[in-house]
């Protein structure tokens, strides 16, 4: 399996934010740091985000178990600012 070395991964994070698209952005960095699979971002609602702890839970993982995350600061405030700017029920 290959990975994005860090000038790969800085240059993929580039195009998506030139394209203004905060759920892109949001959503990518959810499957890279996270290890998302799309099944799994699609299925996030509101309401599996901890907005007191800084957490969020993942339902329906391969397994069928569910997951919580705590999230970096970084990924925090992109996805608290995408919850605010888009007040949808999921990612998708």
């Amino acid at each position: 399996m290959k990975y994005l070395n860090q000038d790969q991964l800085s240059s993929f994070f580039k195009t998506v934010r030139q394209s203004n698209s905060l759920r892109d952005e949001v959503a990518f960095s959810l499957m890279l740091f996270l290890g998302l699979r799309v099944g799994e971002l699609v299925k996030i609602r509101i309401e599996d985000i901890n907005f007191q702890s800084k957490q969020i839970e993942i339902r329906g993982l391969k397994n069928g178990r569910t997951r919580t995350y705590s999230l970096d600061a970084r990924l925090w405030r992109k996805l608290l600012k995408f919850t605010q700017n888009s007040r949808s029920t999921s990612i998708s």
